[in-house]
């Protein structure tokens, strides 16, 4: 829906954001927000007159008090601080323009911006608003007690036609190719390679912590496999809901770290007194694929954002592209997993669910089979590379 048009994303970031809350702004925003008296009143006594200690070298230091802030580790801080966040972003996206998504004036949605906690994203047509959202940020955020980090604080942009960076009257912000926003590297150019090239990374290093673990024969194949489902799969297929599959993706790299991983829990198996590896079409017979749980998992989001309500955006969004002439390479390959899958009717949750969960997708070949070859093109080839091979020697030593 904007392949024609250029965007910019600033990837922002707060200096000790937890630490640097200014209390006094926080009690005034729960009062704006409509929080009761006495909530309010049992908060402002957990943040009053809070102490800490340092300890160093052995010795416990004399305790001094904290009035900034909110307290680390209390399952209520996460909370405060949104409550501060929310109050920043609503008066920040009045002054900001944002992207319009949509080919329909009367259709089109207006985005600004994507935040979860503090991991905020400014969206944008081009620097020049990138540069001004960023400044009204820094300005209304400051009133709070914040302070954005200008060193970690980068921008990446769709069709760049230079690379400079964002000169800001509070810092600069440098252009980067590609960023991890929500642990998830996302790249400028709509690639999914350095995300794949960390999945097998993060697979490797995962198997290297466990796999004492599993040449222990007291433990059983059943308990190998729950550990490796709940501990190293994961690492595979976070954010997998919105990943493209086909083109360059690197998917079979993917797969080959899988099969080492399930060959070693699995084991050799003996074949007319052989020793051998389990081969590969065997060893999925008794589990899927990575690339069978992304598409299962990918099904399972799109109907989940289907049977949303109309006012949310992620339904919005998935409107506006299934509305689109185009499309993308993602909702292509959503739809042809949903006719192998074979549900009509993703407003029933369960029987949806239930079918993703049994559907078996038909698999690809890596490699076309030919014909078999006789022994008579067998010997003819043997001798062919044979005079090859010498006469490339030949002409090496003359």
């Amino acid at each position: 829906m904007r392949k024609c048009r250029n965007t910019v994303i600033t990837f922002i970031d707060f200096k000790k954001a937890y630490d640097s809350v200014d209390r006094e702004t926080l009690f005034e925003i729960m009062k704006e927000f409509g929080i009761d008296r006495k909530t309010r009143t049992i908060i402002e006594q957990t943040l009053t007159g809070t102490t800490s200690n340092v300890k160093f070298m052995g010795e416990i230091s004399d305790p001094f008090e904290i009035k900034t802030g909110v307290r680390q580790g209390d399952g209520l801080s996460p909370i405060l601080f949104n409550i501060v966040l929310e109050k920043i972003i609503r008066e920040w996206e009045l002054h900001v323009k944002g992207i319009q998504v949509g080919i329909k004036k009367e259709n089109r949605l207006n985005v600004k911006c994507l935040a979860f906690a503090d991991d905020i994203a400014i969206i944008t047509d081009n620097r020049t608003e990138a540069i001004r959202a960023v400044e009204k940020l820094h300005q209304i955020a400051q009133k709070t007690g914040l302070q954005i980090s200008y060193d970690k604080t980068k921008y990446m942009e769709r069709k760049p036609k230079n690379k400079s960076s964002l000169m800001t009257k509070h810092g600069e912000i440098l252009q980067v190719g590609h960023f991890k926003y929500l642990w998830e590297v996302i790249q400028s150019s709509d690639s999914n390679r350095i995300a794949n090239e960390q999945r097998i990374t993060k697979l490797q290093r995962a198997y290297k912590l466990t796999w004492a673990h599993y040449n222990k024969k007291c433990i059983s194949r059943g308990a190998k496999l729950r550990h490796y489902n709940t501990t190293i799969l994961p690492e595979a297929i976070y954010a997998a809901e919105t990943k493209v599959i086909g083109g360059h993706s690197r998917i079979g790299e993917i797969e080959k770290q899988e099969r080492k991983i399930l060959r070693k829990i699995y084991g050799p198996i003996n074949r007319n007194g052989i020793w051998m590896k389990i081969p590969q079409n065997e060893l999925y017979q008794k589990t899927n694929t990575i690339t069978e749980e992304i598409r299962k998992r990918r099904a399972k989001f799109y109907a989940h954002v289907y049977r949303m309500k109309l006012s949310i955006i992620p339904k919005k969004l998935l409107n506006m592209i299934m509305n689109s002439k185009c499309g993308t390479e993602w909702l292509k390959e959503v739809q042809k997993d949903l006719q192998q899958i074979n549900t009509k009717n993703l407003e029933d949750r369960t029987e949806c669910r239930y079918k993703i969960a049994h559907v078996k997708f038909e698999q690809k070949l890596n490699r076309q089979p030919g014909v078999k070859w006789t022994d008579e093109r067998k010997k003819e080839h043997s001798e062919r590379m044979e005079r090859f091979w010498e006469a490339k020697k030949m002409k090496q030593n003359s």
